[in-house]
């Protein structure tokens, strides 16, 4: 019961966009991604004829989109694809993907920040073919995988009223609402309810990370001292999910099943970050 409260209270949060406690004025917000935006843009137009300054510039840019995340108490997909792209323009492969795929828990649908991720995933030397068990749940359990928990949770509650409304209305005029409307609205929203659990019970039992540093060698336990768990190293931008975290070490499952530990100080979590709050258009 416990946590289904804590579950409807996070989504709640998700759904609202409510505010969190921000250290930054909406003004000094509103600047930083001006600024940002600018940075980045002068950045691209130099990086032909100027490669060190368009890195300066895309530090810049960089430190802005960051400090909303951290001072501005602001997550949204819009920002973290502005994240995601200048850590790629920075030739940075891990901290792209890690936030691309922050991005992606908000605007599942955006297809440029699809086809960026896409493109950033050919370039990682670590390349796992995806289970043909996964492709048949991505498509069986489409709603699960292509919304975002924002449109799920949206789209559950207004089902969930429907349900409750019509079997009100059932109570005094009967022949307006049929069986099998009732039927629908209560499948759809269980379904939705269901999907919703799932992803909250996952992204806390299992959640999902990125390996950052250029080169890793994933080992057999905790420590420097065991030894490798593979024949070649892992690189940045690999995906895994979190099994186990124990004394600065992430005892991690890649995409083909394989386990192994990493230290922590070289990945980066998903959901590293506290649920999201305001956007910035």
């Amino acid at each position: 019961m416990k946590s289904t409260v804590y579950l409807f209270i996070c989504l709640w949060m998700l759904g609202s966009s409510a505010a969190i406690a921000s250290t930054l004025t909406e003004e000094t917000r509103q600047d930083l991604f001006s600024q940002a935006k600018d940075y980045f843009r002068q950045a691209n137009e130099l990086r032909a004829s100027s490669p060190q300054q368009a890195g300066e510039l895309y530090q810049k840019a960089l430190l802005r989109f960051e400090r909303l995340v951290r001072d501005g108490g602001i997550e949204n997909g819009k920002l973290y694809y502005n994240i995601g792209n200048t850590w790629f323009m920075m030739g940075q492969l891990g901290e792209a993907i890690l936030n691309y795929r922050r991005a992606l828990r908000y605007v599942p649908h955006d297809a440029n920040l699809r086809q960026n991720l896409e493109y950033a995933r050919s370039q990682r030397k670590d390349q796992f073919e995806e289970q043909a068990q996964e492709q048949v749940m991505k498509i069986l359990l489409f709603w699960h995988y292509d919304f975002s928990l924002k449109t799920r949770f949206l789209v559950f509650m207004s089902f969930f009223g429907l349900f409750w409304l019509g079997l009100i209305v059932r109570l005094f005029q009967r022949e307006w609402v049929p069986p099998w409307g009732l039927f629908l609205t209560s499948l759809t929203a269980i379904l939705l309810l269901g999907s919703l659990m799932v992803s909250e019970w996952h992204d806390h039992q299992n959640p999902a990370g990125v390996i950052t540093e250029t080169e890793v060698i994933a080992r057999k336990g905790d420590g420097q001292s065991y030894q490798p768990g593979f024949r070649e190293p892992l690189h940045e931008g690999t995906e895994f999910s979190l099994l186990d975290s124990r004394n600065g070490w992430l005892h991690i499952q890649l995409p083909d099943g394989r386990e192994s530990w990493i230290p922590e100080a070289t990945a980066g979590l998903i959901h590293s970050i506290e649920p999201p709050v305001s956007n910035i258009e």
